[in-house]
């Protein structure tokens, strides 16, 4: 009984390894052929939100109004990562290191990084929870991860 229970164990890890390994090679493929910029990546997802025609018109604007928001927030935080970056380089540069100072910036850095992808996460949720109002909406999910190449 436990050797069945072993096997079926190990079978059953396998197929879920395999899956996620599936998925994870398609997210790479889909990332890999899609082309944005930190220049235009507000303006591709301005787009998609624009030219969506699963959206009410209340939701575009919805959706616009928290990408504004979004775009100026990690603006001002990408700007502070960078300041704290140009220290650091400044830092590394003295005839004398001083190796806490160091790891300070680095750990302000970090902070500064995390900020900014929780940014990311909560606008994603705010997106998801106005498109999911939509009947339709797994169609703009579908576009927002497969963002069109400009050069086709």
């Amino acid at each position: 009984m436990n050797k069945i229970f072993f096997v079926c164990l190990v079978l059953g890890l396998s197929l879920s390894c395999s899956t996620h390994k599936k998925e994870e090679k398609e997210i790479q493929n889909q990332v890999s052929q899609t082309e944005v910029s930190v220049n235009n990546l507000g303006k591709t997802i301005q787009d998609l939100i624009e030219n969506s025609k699963t959206l009410t018109k209340d939701q575009k604007t919805e959706l616009g109004k928290i990408l504004e928001i979004n775009k100026k927030r990690a603006h001002e935080l990408i700007e502070e990562s960078y300041k704290f970056r140009v220290v650091l380089v400044k830092e590394l540069l003295l005839p004398k290191m001083n190796q806490k100072k160091i790891n300070m910036i680095k750990s302000d850095i970090k902070k500064i990084e995390s900020k900014r992808l929780k940014n990311t996460f909560v606008t994603i949720e705010k997106f998801t929870k106005i498109i999911s109002e939509h009947p339709n909406h797994h169609d703009f999910s579908d576009h927002l991860i497969n963002i069109e190449r400009p050069y086709r």
